[in-house]
């Protein structure tokens, strides 16, 4: 219940400073298929479902609220549906840094899905210290850390604490193309010792056009994660001179290691809507066999955009 408190007086707070007007801002909805809904290593389950997000903004003095909705409806898998929405706003600065402020919260509305770490009925808050430098006119380096906590609900009491280090480069037109870079990486301190660990992202993409109105993207993101708490017992075969070998057994953390490629075209065919369709395709290896999975998607959305 204190997170709930919490999204009352975080509302209250920037509603007495005065709202002045609403906006609404980009609107989407979306159809995806995925080969591997549950992420399993193998007797894979297809599915396709319906993606709505919903933004909007809310002009409070000095101060702008961002409000986003998701809302997820699986077509025959449905404890896998659920609903999220999270409040940002920037709330000042800290030696030249924007510090921001967000709430959380994702509602499994049939049951918990569990395919993740995270993909529990859920609810949290979290701050961030950002800054933004630019070297010259065609370099954008954004730097910072992060604090999420949350609170799942009806799951022992768990509590997780994340803190994290992130940085992008974002690079102007060269070319045509426009790329860009990120990396970032963090440590997770849970209530239960099993869903502490620590991790390391690192990615990039570009995007350029096909014509007037269309354009390409591609993107690439590697994840390695780590659970301090999570012991695997692994066989080694070792070989010796003269051909001999010997056989042991080691206990390791256990690891997984993600490989998420992926590409589309956008198509901008009016002023305020846009067309995306894009496939991607997961890989995850794992010390644990258990947690190894290929997952594959299609996505096609629609958007508006004010």
């Amino acid at each position: 219940m204190k997170f709930f408190s919490l999204f009352s007086a975080f509302i209250s707070l920037l509603v007495n400073t005065s709202a002045q007007a609403d906006t609404l801002d980009k609107q989407s909805v979306g159809f995806r298929y995925t080969d591997n809904v549950y992420l399993t290593p193998e007797s894979k389950t297809a599915d396709s479902y319906l993606l709505v997000n919903s933004r909007f903004q809310f002009f409070m003095g000095e101060r702008i609220l961002r409000m986003k909705m998701d809302y997820a409806d699986y077509s025959k898998e449905s404890d896998n549906d659920y609903a999220g929405l999270t409040l940002t706003t920037k709330w000042g600065s800290v030696r030249s840094a924007d510090l921001d402020l967000k709430l959380f919260h994702k509602n499994y509305v049939n049951e918990n899905a569990a395919t993740t770490d995270n993909s529990f009925t859920h609810t949290g808050a979290g701050a961030a210290l950002e800054k933004s430098w630019t070297p010259n006119s065609n370099v954008l380096i954004t730097g910072g850390t992060s604090y999420d906590t949350r609170f799942f609900h009806d799951f022992n009491g768990r509590n997780d604490h994340q803190l994290m280090l992130f940085g992008d480069l974002d690079f102007n037109s060269y070319s045509k193309v426009t790329p860009y870079i990120y990396a970032d990486c963090g440590l997770v301190l849970s209530s239960l010792a099993a869903y502490s660990n620590v991790f390391f992202d690192i990615g990039g993409g570009a995007k350029g056009p096909l014509s007037k109105d269309l354009s390409w993207l591609v993107d690439l993101d590697l994840r390695s994660v780590s659970y301090s708490n999570r012991n695997v017992d692994e066989t080694l075969i070792l070989t010796k001179r003269r051909g001999s070998s010997q056989t042991t057994t080691v206990t390791n953390n256990e690891q997984t290691q993600t490989t998420t490629i992926g590409g589309g075209i956008r198509w901008g065919y009016d002023k305020n809507f846009e067309f995306e369709s894009r496939v991607n395709s997961t890989a995850q290896s794992s010390n644990n066999p258990n947690f190894a999975y290929k997952n594959d998607e299609i996505y096609f959305s629609l958007s508006y955009i004010p």
